[in-house]
């Protein structure tokens, strides 16, 4: 999750509400990022999103990466269709692939197959029975699921 400096004190609230998690400052920008890398940490977030369902079109994309998150779990890109179902997937979170990599991998392998998303229902937030930590995962739309490609040069790795 990325925010304005201004709200780096939300991001510390997250943090330690999850228990899990560092906070980084981008290099570039005056924003910090809240990041999850461990599988633990992870599933405790997932876990919680799912009993405590985003409210805002966020949802979709929640539904998406905790569908990727399951696939890369269990190995399912290690397949030829599985890689290409995993690209389907990631082409439809936030933003698309960049168009060159995107040709590059379907003119390698095949199209990308076609995903059925089921629609993304909002509630009426007037009819809510506000539970305690539903607000926990609300993102007031500069938040965000994404995901980090990895790149080495040379004998170091390079996060993009």
């Amino acid at each position: 999750m990325e925010s304005h400096s201004r709200y780096r004190e939300l991001l510390e609230s997250i943090q330690l509400f999850f228990k899990t998690g560092s906070i980084i400052k981008s290099s570039y920008r005056e924003t910090y990022q809240y990041r999850v890398k461990s599988r633990e940490g992870l599933d405790i977030i997932i876990k919680h999103f799912y009993h405590y369902p985003l409210l805002t079109s966020k949802r979709q994309d929640f539904y998406l990466f905790s569908l990727l998150y399951d696939m890369i779990c269990k190995k399912v890109p290690s397949t030829q269709k599985g890689f290409l179902h995993c690209l389907a997937i990631i082409n439809n979170i936030n933003k698309p692939i960049n168009l060159d990599k995107l040709l590059y991998f379907t003119n390698i392998y095949d199209k990308l197959p076609e995903l059925i998303l089921p629609p993304v229902t909002l509630s009426n937030c007037s009819l809510l029975i506000f539970k305690p930590w539903w607000i926990v995962g609300f993102s007031c739309g500069e938040g965000s699921f994404t995901y980090y490609t990895k790149k080495y040069i040379g004998k170091s790795l390079v996060e993009k």
